[in-house]
């Protein structure tokens, strides 16, 4: 979900779902925050940044915890990339 004023701020909002190679998933709760900034240029640039966390999963994720930091990149006009960092804790 997109909340965006046009040259002031915004907040953007999801689930994100996560499969480990041996198929077990966990279930990431995501917010970025997105401000209006000048860029190198000095016109206004959307700057993107926010956190995570896990609030599910199955298999050896269905305990997991783990949290951390997330910036969205605009990769084209179409494209948007996501940089999860952060720590998960997995049951062993």
């Amino acid at each position: 979900m997109h909340d965006i004023t046009p040259g002031a701020s915004g907040s953007i909002n999801g689930y994100f779902e996560m499969t480990a190679a041996n198929g077990d998933i966990a279930y990431i709760d995501w917010h970025i925050g997105a401000v209006f900034a000048p860029g190198p240029d000095g016109k206004l640039a959307m700057r993107y940044n926010g956190a995570w966390q896990i609030v599910g999963g199955t298999g050896r994720l269905k305990d997991a915890a783990g949290e951390g930091t997330l910036r969205m990149e605009v990769a084209s006009a179409t494209d948007r990339r996501f940089i999860f960092d952060g720590d998960v804790n997995a049951k062993p």
